[in-house]
């Protein structure tokens, strides 16, 4: 008799031990997806990406140490960014920051901290370096914009202003306050 009312009791103890344990199981894997939401979904160490045009001739590189992309934001993280504008002209700008963002909208880049603008001497063109703070930069219109101070240094003097727009494929800069500068003429 002991043996009937033994064999359906364990019956239903180990399926109500399965039923919990399934359960727990699907608990914490719902637990591991919202951490991972949070977090970045992907990530990648040295990254270098070029963008081509129509030709196949470079239009634009990003070197960066570290990406990463979270979702939640559409946003990606860039650790040490280094990009390359090329000029149909020859001539090259480098943009480097310490961190920046790309939000997958617009294909806008967001350069944060010290921001370093550099167009290296070439044939027709003397050497420029802008440093400032907190660029967004579009690398298609190849324009940089700024409400940070500015310091701009080349061969003939210097400038200092808060704020500008650059367009580095007209290599024009537009400084919106407070513009104090030197300017010595060398003799190249």
């Amino acid at each position: 008799m002991n043996k009937r009312i033994w064999a359906p009791a364990l019956l239903i103890t180990l399926a109500a031990l399965s039923w919990w344990y399934v359960r727990s199981l699907d608990t914490d894997l719902t637990k591991k997806s919202e951490v991972s939401a949070q977090g970045p979904d992907f990530y990648m160490r040295d990254v270098l990406s070029t963008v081509m045009d129509e030709k196949g001739t470079p239009k634009h590189q990003l070197h960066t140490q570290y990406l990463a992309h979270y979702p939640e934001q559409n946003r990606t993280d860039l650790r040490t960014p280094h990009l390359t504008l090329y000029q149909p002209s020859g001539n090259i700008w480098t943009i480097r920051s310490e961190k920046g963002e790309v939000f997958q909208e617009t294909e806008e880049i967001y350069l944060l901290g010290e921001v370093i603008i550099e167009q290296p001497e070439a044939e027709a063109q003397r050497a420029i370096k802008i440093v400032t703070k907190d660029v967004m930069v579009d690398p298609n219109a190849q324009t940089a914009e700024t409400q940070m101070p500015v310091a701009i240094s080349h061969i003939d003097g210097n400038v200092n202003a808060v704020g500008m727009r650059a367009n580095l494929k007209k290599q024009t800069v537009v400084l919106k306050s407070d513009v104090r500068g030197t300017y010595a003429p060398s003799a190249k």
